[in-house]
């Protein structure tokens, strides 16, 4: 009992529930992916559950289903994400069913991709749909099986662009922001939230009494508060409430899809500050906070980053804190006066050394 080759797919052979022997292909090549399957299917055996065959469902057919019950309830922004990512797939995918999307046809796709020049983070993005798409699959029962992209390993991704403001140019882009802007630029920079995070904020998610803010909808999913400093305090009191809005951040009209590009473009063009994104104040929210000695997982739990792999890449610090950061050992170990005497005076003797031989060299050849 176990797996075997034959013609280069890797078959089950086992007992099933009712103790009958039965052979059963894997439709792997990869035997690490054939091993997943087997045991799940041993386990499934064990316990009573006989295994059913995966519905034959198309690639196509269930990613409209997956994008109507899926991406457009839980991702706002699916029209730039998982809609693009699905195209790309279903092109690559027609015809197929979804049991026919093994490790090795993944691998195909992923290949194919990077010869048109596709990025590997753009790799990974595609690929990271595709395995919440089989998950969900699993999770509705439209496939019977392991999740293929669980043996598909990550491509490397280049580390990111870091850019943030020093403190001169942040005093600098508030300055030259409009009046009514400069609440959306500073609110950003305190919280350090994401602009989605921003604009969906409501009046009452704002807790001034226990002097906290509670994020509802974050890109984890899950729900975090931060505590309100003395500025962000003055600066929400500051802000004024649009009749029957509920959103703090909103247009004439109340609703909160505000469009921050015009406003902030003006500002850097007359702070003449470039190579900026809206994106990027978060980055100077946490590079900040670690140039004031805060730590890593303090600023990880502020920014709400499920990693601290993630904090680290944007903790970057500035030229001139890491010069303050050697300073402050100087005078630390005693004895490097006189370590510099000692050394200059080597060199002294070194140098009149030199010029001795120099001397003699020339009284030698006037000689001959």
């Amino acid at each position: 009992m176990g797996l075997y080759l034959r013609d280069k797919i890797y078959w089950m052979s086992y007992i099933s529930s009712e103790g009958v022997h039965k052979r059963e292909s894997t439709e792997c090549k990869d035997k690490s992916e054939a091993e997943a399957k087997y045991y799940k299917l041993k386990a499934d055996t064990a316990e009573g559950i006989e295994k059913q065959k995966s519905k034959k469902i198309k690639f196509e057919e269930f990613a409209d289903k997956y994008l109507e019950k899926y991406s457009k309830v839980e991702n706002k922004s699916w029209k730039k994400s998982d809609w693009v990512y699905i195209q790309s797939l279903k092109r690559y995918f027609l015809g197929y069913s979804l049991s026919k999307i093994t490790h090795d046809a993944i691998l195909g796709f992923r290949a194919k991709k990077k010869s048109e020049g596709t990025k590997d983070g753009g790799i990974n993005r595609i690929l990271a749909c595709l395995k919440s798409m089989f998950n969900r699959a699993i999770e509705w029962n439209d496939f019977n099986g392991i999740n293929p992209m669980k043996l598909v390993n990550k491509l490397q991704e280049p580390p990111g662009r870091i850019r943030f403001l020093e403190e001169d140019e942040l005093n600098r882009l508030v300055k030259c922001c409009e009046e009514n802007f400069k609440s959306y630029v500073l609110i950003a920079f305190h919280t350090g939230l994401r602009l989605s995070e921003q604009l969906r904020l409501k009046w009452n998610d704002v807790d001034f009494k226990n002097n906290f803010i509670t994020i509802h909808r974050t890109k984890s999913g899950k729900m975090r508060t931060l505590h309100m400093n003395d500025d962000m305090i003055k600066i929400f009191n500051s802000i004024p409430k649009q009749e029957e809005s509920p959103f703090i951040f909103c247009d004439k009209d109340g609703r909160s899809n505000v469009n921050v590009r015009g406003a902030f473009d003006r500002a850097k063009t007359k702070a003449k500050i470039t190579d900026f994104h809206w994106h990027d104040i978060r980055h100077t929210t946490a590079s900040h906070l670690a140039m004031k000695g805060i730590d890593l997982y303090s600023i990880k739990d502020h920014l709400g980053h499920s990693t601290l792999l993630m904090t680290e890449r944007y903790a970057h610090l500035s030229k001139t804190h890491k010069e303050n950061v050697v300073s402050v050992l100087n005078g630390m170990v005693g004895g490097i006066n006189r370590h510099q005497k000692a050394s200059v005076k080597n060199r002294k003797n070194r140098k009149l050394s030199n010029n001795s031989k120099s001397v003699t060299k020339t009284v030698t050849i006037s000689n001959n």
